[in-house]
């Protein structure tokens, strides 16, 4: 789908083209700086798939505050917090824009100050007409705010010129009468805002991203027009603006889906820079009709990513085709924290899913009906070829696959997650081998498996004899590793065995079950899986049910919401939140 094919808006790359709108959650402290509450939020969004964020209103200066709680910028006590949040962002690929504003006569805070001494229109307050010096002051606030956005490691900026603000109203002409340079037509209205933009544009990187959100129409009699919007539009791509993000002036009376589509695909065939549209934005068909039908680069979403931090991943694993927003506008009941992400489920293969090389039809059907609209992995200790192979073969819509016991992480469209070859010194390890007694051993690589058996009566032989895995020689399977499997002749050989091992401090990671032992590189297993699965789709701890039967589940057993296998072993029983004979009575048990 378009949707979720790489753009590139002038100097930066986005991963998909779904990007968060900013709006104010109001989550800061009373003086704007950041709370935990705030963090928290952005990484819920930076998790939930969208390629770009936009702060929501970010006051560059004290004066410019609107109302309580939102965030400030203005001055160089910010940029330590700032920091933490753009590498938060970073973290999950996710690019950053900071949201710089001027509230003008919208606010009864801070400034009252506005083009002219006109009545707002929402609040009639009279501000005070603003001067010449005053509008180079402005300019210079924000300049500075630009440059120390950089310094925090934002990829950019969005100066809001839309929705009532400062900008919006000496764009309008029922809120701008100046008779100076700065009042008049468009290109006297816009003035200032391209000046505040040229002046960023000489100051920051070449990198530095500089986007505006503007409207395509105040949609009033005596407002803004399209024809003026168009040639403002303009008027800042020459000015230097990356991007622009295309909303309207009459965002709250609108209902429906893609409010402005019409304006702005117009704009994106006149300007020769990406325009991204916000306003309305629903279902997923909808947005790809857009994408293929017109120049518009991406869409901008809001409201529904405030309900629904985690719906663009969702979007793209096919768990949903339209937002749970209501377009109620009481979006602060909906931050923090989400209820509306779909649940993970993750199943161990082998002795759960996998009875004896069977799948019954009743787990295929549980598990699939569960895929509709949640997420659905599997992590084993078979080879990605193997384990793939199978679950295909019973036609199971899984959303992520794990092999090698988690040491290999993918998603159902092939994006590689966990990538962790054994990283170890192969010679020790076998050396070490050498000194003990053992039934056999595998080794299990990206090529397949390579088994050395020396006791036909071992569980390792039999799993050799009816394994799928191709059987290669051991130098092709040794070319990637990621497993060696141990067969030992009892119980406290394979203790022994482990003991000398952590001894020689091999940078590997050793689980033990009686007497077998598995091997993968440091740091990694089935509960790592999880994890990297939990936080790259965004969802709560509780929001996550694994299901296992043997040693090498029981870290992820202990640490979710878990099912033991009853046929399982007995400490993965007595671990488990919850027992089940099957896949399908877990599934049931948790759908109610």
């Amino acid at each position: 789908m378009k949707a979720f094919e790489s753009v590139r808006l002038t100097n930066i790359e986005l991963k998909n083209r779904f990007i968060r709108s900013a709006t104010s959650e109001r989550l800061c402290l009373d003086n704007g700086h950041l709370s935990e509450a705030y963090y928290q939020h952005y990484e819920k969004l930076a998790q939930g798939g969208a390629a770009m964020l936009i702060t929501g209103y970010t006051y560059p200066d004290e004066a410019f505050k609107v109302k309580s709680r939102m965030a400030g910028f203005y001055d160089d006590s910010f940029i330590p917090e700032y920091q933490r949040l753009t590498a938060l962002a970073h973290c999950y690929d996710t690019k950053l824009l900071l949201q710089l504003v001027h509230g003008g006569s919208s606010s009864s805070l801070g400034c009252i100050e506005s083009a002219s001494a006109i009545p707002h229109i929402s609040s009639g307050l009279v501000p005070e007409a603003m001067s010449k010096e005053r509008l180079k002051t402005i300019t210079n606030i924000f300049v500075t705010a630009a440059i120390r956005a950089e310094r925090c490691g934002f990829d950019g900026i969005q100066i809001h010129a839309a929705h009532g603000y400062l900008f919006s109203q000496f764009l309008d002409p029922r809120m701008n009468q100046r008779m100076d340079e700065y009042g008049g037509p468009i290109s006297n209205r816009a003035r200032l805002l391209v000046e505040v933009i040229k002046a960023i544009d000489k100051q920051v990187s070449k990198h530095f991203h500089i986007s505006v959100k503007v409207h395509c129409s105040d949609f009033n009699i005596n407002g803004m027009c399209f024809d003026e919007a168009l040639e403002l539009c303009g008027l800042l791509t020459k000015a230097g603006v990356d991007s622009i993000e295309i909303s309207g002036g009459d965002y709250a009376a609108r209902k429906g889906e893609l409010f402005y589509q019409s304006e702005a695909a117009l704009i994106a065939e006149k300007v020769n820079i990406p325009v991204f549209l916000v306003g309305g934005v629903r279902s997923l068909k909808a947005v790809e009709k857009l994408l293929c039908t017109t120049s518009i680069a991406a869409i901008s979403m809001s409201r529904a990513l405030l309900c629904e931090p985690n719906l663009v991943n969702a979007y793209y694993y096919g768990k949903k085709a339209s937002p749970d927003c209501l377009q109620c506008r009481t979006c602060q009941a909906c931050i923090l924290p989400s209820k509306h992400a779909p649940a993970l489920f993750v199943s161990d293969v082998d002795g759960t899913i996998s009875m004896h090389g069977v799948i019954s039809k009743a787990d295929v059907a549980a598990v699939n009906q569960y895929a509709k609209h949640n997420y659905l992995a599997f992590i084993s200790g078979r080879s990605l070829s193997n384990l793939k192979c199978d679950l295909d073969k019973h036609k199971i819509n899984y959303d992520f696959l794990g092999a090698y016991n988690g040491a290999y992480l993918i998603d159902r469209c092939g994006k590689v997650l966990i990538d962790h070859p054994l990283a170890i010194e192969m010679e020790e390890l076998f050396e070490l081998i050498s000194k003990f007694q053992i039934k056999g051993y595998a080794l299990t690589g990206k090529a397949g498996m390579y088994f050395n058996i020396m006791d036909t009566d071992s569980i390792m032989n039999k799993m050799k004899t009816s394994s799928y895995e191709p059987q290669i020689e051991q130098r092709e399977v040794m070319k990637q590793l990621y497993s060696v499997n141990i067969e030992f002749r009892d119980d406290s050989t394979a203790s022994l065995f482990i003991a000398q091992a952590e001894a020689l401090k091999l940078n590997c990671q050793i689980y033990l079950n009686t007497h077998f032992v598995d091997i993968v590189a440091y740091r990694t297993g089935k509960l790592e899986a999880v994890k990297c699965l939990q936080s790259a789709l965004g969802l709560e701890r509780e929001a996550v049910t694994v299901i296992g039967d043997s040693f090498n589940d029981l870290p992820m057993i202990e640490a979710y919401n878990s099912f033991a296998i009853s046929s399982g072993d007995l400490k993965v029983i007595k671990a488990a939140a919850n027992q089940a004979d099957s896949v399908e009575a877990a599934i049931h048990h948790i759908m109610g």
